[in-house]
């Protein structure tokens, strides 16, 4: 059952980065479209993409934003990139090599919040052949694995700051995290949320 109903739902901004994986972020975005939470935008950056990702997008999912850039400017400017066109309260990056497990994970991580409004992130368990085990009960995090995370707005428009763009592929969620848990700001992993990682090393 839905928390939320659609008028009071606050909208959420699914963002994705992606470079040369076309058929995966395709499976990405149909894990986004099938979740049944009322109020969603989803902006995707083609990170300097040399196949037809772009067209594959937009054939497939016309409703995504597409944000194309000239050639790969890098994970945390790209998604850097991204959250400043969000408009949404929340903001939950998705991998493109991941996708989401279950119709119900994005009212999920906005209930959480809800529930739990000092939370400054909210992870889950990520699933796939490099993965830990997924934990049985919802705790409290050091950092989180950046494309599997939803976060208020506000973290990058008032409480931290967007990514240094100095952190091209990997680092940016250790600065952020940090930074969250300074100004008093909790990190969750919550138990009842999957999501499946294949982790393809090209891209």
């Amino acid at each position: 059952m839905r928390e939320t109903t659609e008028a009071a739902a606050p909208l959420v901004s699914v963002v994705c980065v992606t470079h040369n994986r076309r058929d995966l972020v395709l499976r990405c975005l149909d894990s986004c479209a099938a979740q049944d939470y009322p109020r969603m935008e989803t902006i995707v950056v083609v990170n300097g993409c040399t196949d037809d990702t772009a067209e594959a997008i937009a054939k497939q999912h016309p409703g995504a934003r597409l944000l194309e850039t000239a050639q790969n400017i890098g994970f945390f400017p790209a998604l850097n990139l991204a959250i400043r066109n969000a408009q949404g309260e929340y903001v939950l990056t998705l991998d493109d090599d991941a996708h989401l497990l279950g119709t119900d994970a994005v009212a999920q991580f906005v209930a959480a919040f809800v529930r739990e409004p000092e939370l400054g992130a909210a992870t889950c368990n990520i699933e796939g052949p490099a993965e830990e085990p997924p934990v049985a009960a919802d705790r409290y995090v050091a950092t989180f694995k950046t494309g599997f995370t939803m976060m208020p707005r506000k973290v990058f428009t008032e409480w931290v700051g967007y990514y240094p763009d100095l952190f091209f592929r990997s680092g940016g969620e250790y600065y952020l995290c940090t930074a969250l848990w300074d100004g008093g700001r909790r990190v969750k992993q919550l138990s009842g949320i999957r999501m499946r990682h294949d982790r393809a090393m090209t891209g």
